[in-house]
């Protein structure tokens, strides 16, 4: 079975990818009741479209779109986004977390949320042609609920039935370890699960040393956004994790979910900051640019690269 990254315009072959940003958001409508202020709508697909022009002139070439069904997911725009800016995209099905969670993943069992997930990325999303390329799950801020937990469990099974890696939310960093402990009792294979937000409140080489010990990448993607932690702070412990021999478990993205944080919508720091400012910062920090490279291309490639078991 061939190896591919799947995309909103079909499979591709993982080898014809440079950089890649394994964690954004381009069109989002989160529910108001949760989510009211105006910042978190990115409804301007001529803006994405811009925006993700500015990535691909910094290099970029495939960016994983982590908004999910009940979040605003728009696969059409993202294919249009993707036809006219030559970037790939990756989209996913699953859900993020309780409150941000439509009334399927409440009102569904488990068994139904797996056919659910694998029709995702069998098939296709929304009543369209488009196949997500990823699962995804989460837990809220220092819990995890049981919608919540059957969530990661049906993701955990629709992974092993269709090859696709899971991409988890962690509120503020916390609950990875649960997270972890969850997918383990559910038989998942850990180097096939992706750890996310663990630069928000776990910059703390001992916490994160432990959690790549069980296999799991870690996915710094709040890069650039100073109000968490400064960048020279990530740099300093992406530096103690490859001097630890984990640097193939290191992802690094923006996240990239307001229009403040948009440079197409007046923001910062925008869609190609990473390729072009933070790639820099680590090189003038001392990291080599294989490592460099092994960070940006071959990492994320090998995360999101799957053989389709159905």
């Amino acid at each position: 079975m061939t190896t591919v990254i799947r995309t909103v315009l079909g499979d591709i072959d993982p080898e014809s990818l440079g950089f890649i940003a394994p964690h954004e958001h381009l069109i989002t409508f989160p529910p108001m009741r949760v989510r009211s202020d105006p910042d978190y709508r990115l409804q301007d697909v001529d803006k994405a479209v811009e925006e993700v022009a500015l990535f691909k002139q910094a290099g970029g070439t495939l960016l994983a779109e982590m908004t999910t069904e009940g979040y605003g997911r728009d696969v059409k725009a993202l294919q249009r986004i993707s036809k006219e800016t030559g970037v790939h995209i990756v989209s996913t099905t699953g859900f993020i977390m309780e409150s941000l969670f439509p009334p399927v993943a409440f009102n569904s069992t488990r068994e139904q949320l797996v056919d659910l997930f694998v029709h995702d990325v069998c098939e296709s999303m929304d009543g369209t042609d488009v196949k997500a390329g990823l699962i995804k799950c989460g837990t809220s801020y220092d819990r995890m609920s049981r919608t919540e937990e059957k969530v990661i469990r049906a993701a955990a099974k629709a992974h092993q039935v269709t090859g696709a890696t899971i991409s988890t939310h962690t509120m503020g960093g916390t609950m990875a370890f649960t997270q972890v402990e969850v997918f383990k009792s559910e038989g998942v294979d850990l180097s096939r699960v992706i750890i996310g937000h663990m630069d928000r409140n776990s910059l703390n080489i001992g916490y994160l040393k432990l959690l790549a010990k069980s296999g799991v990448y870690l996915e710094l993607d709040n890069i650039g956004k100073t109000k968490y932690y400064p960048d020279s702070l990530r740099i300093d412990m992406i530096k103690q994790l490859i001097d630890l021999g984990f640097i193939k478990q290191i992802l690094l993205a923006d996240d990239n979910g307001r229009q403040s944080y948009f440079a197409s919508y007046g923001g910062g720091p925008g869609l190609d900051y990473v390729p072009k400012v933070f790639v820099r910062m680590m090189r003038e920090a001392g990291i080599s640019d294989k490592d460099i490279k092994q960070l940006t291309v071959f990492n994320p490639r090998t995360a999101l690269a799957f053989e389709p078991k159905a």
